[in-house]
């Protein structure tokens, strides 16, 4: 009967390990792309930065006019348009999670611009735990081109044309009362 018992014990432990196992090689290879792409500081930042910022670029500003709010992305300086703070936005947990994942991207196809050009980096995500931080542009109003780049690299990848779409609705919801994109 002592016996019947230990085994059961036995395998209990057993099956709860090979869950743990399971589970930790099912999320490596979830986020193995990505993590490589992003690298380890920014994943880490994408998915857990207590503070998340939404950001409205102008990546053409007009040559001679002062920018009192600048951000260097690939290719050149944006001026910043609006800002918003985006940590509690309702869906923002699900976006951060998408972003840290390999089915959200299009790792087969090469983005369609030069990642070092101005062209339609509309909006950034600023992820930032005191001081540590990224920004993550974004063009997406265009879901068959969506990509999104780390503002620091020269690297950019394409969207999954849906979660482009749900980025640009994201977007859309945040800087509403201005003139965004058609």
């Amino acid at each position: 009967m002592a016996r019947s018992g230990k085994l059961v014990i036995f395998v209990i432990v057993a099956v709860g390990l090979a869950a743990a196992l399971f589970a930790a090689w099912h999320q490596y290879e979830t986020t193995r792309q990505t993590h490589r792409f992003w690298g380890a500081d920014h994943a880490s930042l994408i998915a857990r930065a207590p503070k998340v910022e939404a950001l409205w670029l102008d990546p053409f500003p007009a040559k001679g006019s002062a920018c009192p709010d600048p951000l260097e992305i690939p290719g050149g300086t944006a001026c910043v348009l609006g800002r918003r703070d985006v940590s509690q936005a309702p869906g923002i947990s699900n976006l951060r999670h998408g972003l840290t994942q390999d089915a959200t991207f299009q790792w087969k196809v090469e983005p369609p611009d030069a990642v070092d050009s101005l062209t339609n980096w509309e909006f950034a995500l600023r992820f930032d735990d005191n001081g540590r931080e990224v920004v993550l542009v974004f063009d997406v109003f265009d879901q068959a081109k969506g990509q999104v780049a780390a503002a620091d690299t020269s690297r950019a990848v394409m969207l999954d044309p849906s979660v482009a779409a749900e980025f640009a609705k994201f977007f859309t919801e945040h800087f509403g009362d201005t003139k965004l994109p058609e």
